[in-house]
Formats: C-alpha cells, sequence, structure tokens
C-alpha cells in the first residue's frame, strides 16, 4: 500500500594586513611569452585562509585523517620513518608523494607548526638527495609519474616558503627529463598523467625563461595519450584493452591537460576540449552531483554505480587549473557542485573515515564485494582503510586545494574568484598594492556573499567576479548601490577606484530544480546544492584500529528509503519547501543542518526509490 507522507531532503552533504609572499615588493610571476598573456594566477600558498564552516572541514582534516595519516599507515611502504622516500627500505611509489601533496597545502593554509614539521621532513629529503643527473626520489624507483604529485607538493612549498633549493632542484630535474625521455618514454600512469608534469615545466619556464623547457613541454605532450582527441570524440573506450583512457581517475586528472597546452597553442581545439570532454562524460556517464561515475573505470549512468575518492579530487584540481586559463563560468560552476556534494559525501563528518566508492544512491556502507569492475571488499566500507591505498593518500588535498584555488590574480593586476566561499585573502593589486579581501559568507547554504575591502591605500583595479548559470537573478551592489548589467552566467568585472572600507554585497537567489536520473529518478538541487533523503544511520563497528578514534564502520538505514516524490514540475516552489535553520559550525552534519527541504512522496515498491546523493554519509558524526 503506498502511502503518502511528507519527507525531509537534506543538503549534500586580522589587525593587519598579512602577506604569503616572502618578499612582499616582489610581483606577481604571470606567462611568459610565447605562452597565452590572458591566464590568471594561483595566489602563493597560504595567501588564502578558510574561514567558518570551511575552516572547520581543515579542521576535521588536521585532527583526522590527515594529521593522524602516518600513525595510521606506518609500514616502509606506506608513512613509515623506513619510507624509500626518506631513504629507506620501502616501496611507497605513489602514496607519499600524493599525501605530502595534500598535506604541504594543509599544513600552510593552516599555518600549523606541526603539519609544517611533517611535510618538511618529507619536503627536505627529497630537496637534498637529488641524484648527481638530475633525477629525484627513491634510488630504486624508476618511474616518471610518482614525481609528478611531489613536484605539486614542492611547488607549494616553494610558493609558501621561498626556499631558494626549489628552483635550482627544478632546473636540474627537468633537463634530466629532456635528455632521458627518448630513452625511458612515458608508459602508462606517466603517460596517462603528463598534464601534471607540463603544468610544472610551465611554471619554472615563467620564472626562469630557459627556452629548452619548452622543448620538454612539447616532448612530454608529444608522449603523452591524446587527451584533446579523447575528450573532444569521446574517444574513451577508443584503445581497446589499454584501460588508462577509461581509468576515472586519470580522465579526471587528465582533464586540465588540454587547457595547460593551449597556453603553448592557443587554438579553439585546445581550449575547447576539456569542456567538450565534460560533456561527453557527464552525457554518458554522469551523476547527480556533477561528476561522472567509475569504479574504477568510467561505469555509465547507473542507480548503483559510485565514484572514487580519488576521482573527486582529480576533477577538482582539474577544474580549478582549466578556470585559470578558460574564463568559463560553467568550470566554476561544476567545481563548486562536486566540492559542496560529491567531496564532503567521501568522509565521515569527523573526516577520519572515507569511502573508496561512494553512490549516489548508497542506502549500506558494507565489508563485502558489491559488483563493481574493480570490486574490493573494502569498497564501500566506511573505513580509513576503505579500498584501494590511493585514495587514503591522495584526498588530502580536496579542501585545501579548493581553498588556495578559490582566488587568483590576473594578469591585469587585480583579482578574480573561482569558488565562492567563506575566506580571506591577501594579495597585491595594481602597482604592488597590499589588499585584504574578507569573503563574509555561509554560502552555498545562504545566498549572500560580502567581501570587504582593506587597501594599503587607494587603488585602481579590476575585481572579476563569477555569476552562477543557475541564478536566475542576481545582483551586486557596491557600497548599497546596485550595479547595472548583472547577468546569469558571466564574469562581472568591476574595475574602479577602490578604498578601505568599500564593500561588494552579492546575492544569488537560489530556486529549486528537478532533474531527470535514470530509472525514472530525479534529482532536487537548490543553487550548488544537491539534496537527498534524510535517513536515520544505524552503525555497527567492524574493527577498532590501533590509533585512538578510528573505526571501520557498517552503516545502513534503520528507516525507509524507498519513496517517489509527490510533486507539481510546473509549480516547484509549491510542492518543495525551504526550512532554514542556525548556520551550524559544520553544515554537513545531517542534525543541525541549516538548510532543509520538505517535499511529499510515497513509498515506492522495492528496488524503487529517488535518486539523489549518498546520504548516509552524513551521519557518522553521531558515533
Amino acid at each position: 500500500m503506498n502511502v503518502r507522507k511528507s519527507l525531509i531532503l537534506a543538503f549534500a552533504s586580522i589587525p593587519s594586513l598579512l602577506f604569503a609572499q616572502n618578499n612582499p615588493a616582489k610581483q606577481y610571476v604571470y606567462n611568459r611569452a610565447p605562452l597565452t598573456a590572458s591566464t590568471y594566477i594561483q595566489l602563493p600558498l597560504g595567501s588564502i585562509k578558510a574561514k567558518g564552516w570551511l575552516l572547520k572541514q581543515l579542521e576535521l582534516q588536521k585532527d583526522g585523517a590527515t594529521g593522524h595519516a602516518e600513525e595510521l599507515y606506518p609500514e616502509a611502504s606506506n608513512l613509515g620513518p623506513e619510507s624509500d622516500w626518506l631513504g629507506g627500505s620501502g616501496e611507497g611509489w605513489e602514496r607519499v608523494p600524493y599525501y605530502v601533496k595534500g598535506l604541504v597545502a594543509l599544513a600552510y593554509t593552516l599555518d600549523n607548526p606541526d603539519l609544517k614539521a611533517k611535510s618538511q621532513k618529507w619536503i627536505n629529503w627529497t630537496l637534498d638527495h637529488q641524484q648527481p643527473n638530475g633525477a629525484f626520489g627513491p634510488a630504486k624507483m624508476n618511474d616518471w609519474w610518482p614525481r609528478m604529485p611531489m613536484m605539486y607538493a614542492i611547488q607549494s612549498y616553494y610558493e609558501a616558503t621561498g626556499d631558494e633549493r626549489v628552483l635550482g632542484f627544478f632546473t636540474k630535474y627537468f633537463k634530466y627529463q629532456l635528455d632521458n625521455l627518448d630513452k625511458k618514454p612515458l608508459t602508462e600512469w606517466s603517460k596517462s598523467r603528463t598534464g601534471d608534469n607540463i603544468e610544472l615545466v610551465l611554471w619554472l619556464y615563467n620564472r626562469t625563461g630557459e627556452k629548452s623547457l619548452l622543448t620538454l613541454a612539447e616532448k612530454l605532450k608529444s608522449q603523452a595519450y591524446p587527451w584533446a582527441d579523447i575528450y573532444t570524440n569521446n574517444q574513451f573506450y577508443y584503445y581497446g584493452d589499454d584501460f588508462h583512457t577509461k581509468h576515472s581517475v586519470s580522465v579526471g586528472q587528465a582533464l586540465k591537460f588540454p587547457a595547460i597546452y593551449a597556453q603553448l597553442n592557443n587554438t579553439p581545439y585546445y581550449r575547447d576540449a576539456t569542456e567538450k570532454g565534460i560533456s561527453n562524460l557527464i552525457r554518458d556517464h554522469g551523476q547527480s552531483s556533477g561528476i561522472a561515475s567509475g569504479t574504477e573505470f568510467l561505469a555509465g549512468k547507473s542507480s548503483f554505480q559510485g565514484t572514487e575518492t580519488c576521482t573527486v579530487v582529480e576533477w577538482m584540481q582539474s577544474l580549478e587549473t582549466t578556470a585559470r586559463i578558460v574564463h568559463d563560468v560553467q568550470i566554476g560552476d561544476r567545481l563548486e557542485k562536486i566540492a559542496f556534494n560529491t567531496l564532503p559525501s567521501q568522509f565521515s563528518r569527523d573526516i577520519k573515515s572515507h569511502l573508496y566508492y561512494t553512490q549516489p544512491n548508497q542506502v549500506v556502507c558494507k565489508h563485502g564485494n558489491s559488483g563493481f569492475d574493480e570490486d574490493y571488499d573494502g569498497g564501500i566500507l566506511l573505513s580509513p582503510y576503505s579500498g584501494m591505498g590511493c585514495c587514503r593518500y591522495n584526498m588530502h588535498m580536496g579542501w585545501p586545494y579548493f581553498v588556495k584555488n578559490s582566488w587568483v590574480a590576473t594578469p591585469d593586476k587585480g583579482l578574480a574568484v573561482i569558488a565562492y566561499a567563506p575566506v580571506e585573502l591577501n594579495a597585491f593589486v595594481a602597482d604592488a598594492i597590499p589588499v585584504k579581501l574578507n569573503v563574509e559568507t555561509n554560502y552555498p547554504f545562504e545566498e549572500q556573499i560580502k567581501i570587504k575591502i582593506d587597501l594599503a591605500k587607494p587603488a585602481t583595479f579590476p575585481l572579476k567576479l563569477r555569476i552562477p548559470e543557475w541564478c536566475k537573478n542576481p545582483q551586486i551592489t557596491v557600497n548599497g548601490k546596485a550595479l547595472l548589467n548583472v547577468k546569469t552566467g558571466q564574469v562581472y568585472n568591476i574595475t574602479r577606484l577602490w578604498n578601505s572600507k568599500d564593500e561588494v554585497t552579492l546575492n544569488f537567489p537560489m530556486e529549486i530544480k528537478v532533474s531527470d536520473q535514470v530509472n525514472k529518478s530525479v534529482t532536487v538541487e537548490r543553487g550548488p546544492l544537491v539534496y537527498g533523503l534524510q535517513m536515520d544511520a544505524q552503525y555497527s563497528i567492524r574493527k577498532k584500529h590501533p590509533v585512538a578514534g578510528f573505526f571501520d564502520y557498517e552503516v545502513s538505514s534503520a528507516s525507509p528509503w524507498n519513496y517517489g516524490l509527490v510533486i507539481d514540475r510546473k509549480n516547484l516552489a509549491k510542492s518543495i519547501k525551504v526550512e532554514n535553520s542556525a548556520m551550524p559550525e559544520n553544515p554537513f552534519v545531517q542534525a543541525t543542518t541549516p538548510v532543509k527541504l520538505k517535499v511529499s512522496a510515497k513509498k515506492s515498491l522495492p528496488g524503487l526509490w529517488l535518486t539523489t546523493r549518498c546520504m548516509l554519509l552524513r551521519f557518522p558524526e553521531v558515533l
């Protein structure tokens, strides 16, 4: 018997100016010719500090998975003192570089001495033990790929500290690469993830002007998979038994490749390839929270398939990088959707456990096989050891990279927003004039964003603001005066003489949207948030780990979850009511979520349910 019932849908879950730069008089380093002049650049690590709910996520990482990673995984082939990345006997391959990449970003974003000390141990060993020929890393590791994430860690470390060893270190290594790539070409993982390498080569070129680096970038591109062709022509399955072009992590990681290379070859073919690839991926493999399925290979549109944690953080970094080069509002919109929905679904609320795979329709976290392509018995177990090892090391960059890429410097000596969130940034504008922007907001849980400006002296510079495509009636005011011609889906440029105490207010009214998914299911969205059925989670401790506070959990729903919505699509505002409450410290805790949607529904037959996001992962704070 179908019973009509009201349901609740919960969302998915300084007095003086400070400067991250070591030399405040130093200008930012933009693209040199022949690279495209329009590319935005990252602000140095530490220039952007998280606030509010976003800071809470970083603090949970510090106290959870990131802060305790070396205790959780102390083996020689993981993060132990006998790691080969510290000169020991282990075989850590990508695991240490993945971890250090996120650790460095978290340490300097939080300005945390303990995390900095942990990161410097790995960074110092790597810098101090470069081989005479220029190679680096474990002596017995002859693989191009694991060095790529470690180079990101070292780049971030340099921008936070100005350590003079770094530029010489990269110069020697890239000379070694240029001299040896013909004898030892890229293969497999390095061939699929070459964009990471090219990005760092161009970063060094902008600082040194060494022309051989452009030759190296072209050589790397020639040995990589032709990602622009693959994305443009939907060729993920074109290579037969070669799984790399359909491996969801590599596909997400390479999304930035065409945009990075477009700086050398500025043609529409390369500039547009990333977005064409996303369109193909979402059409054939899209999930409700804005990302393609992958378990571990691209898995189609399904009520059952999920997404790997590594895939989530790699999509995010690719979108962050692409947004600096291709200034399309849709890229930032998708980044926000993944960051605010898919990313938090991968973790327990205390960020001590994660899921290797997260399903939009997940109604259980369990030990045992589930029928995926790559079917690990811990693939959907809520645990610090869920699934394969890669995700427990790579996941640490998700939130810190989102923070450090949320705002960028522009070549016309202004600032642009990539993604909105509560942050404070210290930067330089105009002719190296210090500025602090205090972004006060509870976005995406509220509609208003205030940007308060504090300048060392009045300055004229552009402020470039992304207007989301989902917002039909955006408004911007400066010091209370409404600005004209603010349109959805545009980058709104405000160039004026700015003074301290100026205030920009953005209002992005959020409307409810219902879209069709597989098997006659629907997704409910409001602004950048995707909503899911509120369920009562039941936890069972499967294992207690030696590190205090860390467990493996199996989770199931103690309440029914198979409902169909009763809505009038022509009048969603009447069918679905928005309920707002006070903003909590952690808005991903379901019990105190600040936004809920109330909607009527009928209980369905077994096997029929609402396609939303994984709701069980909003419950682990109850542990």
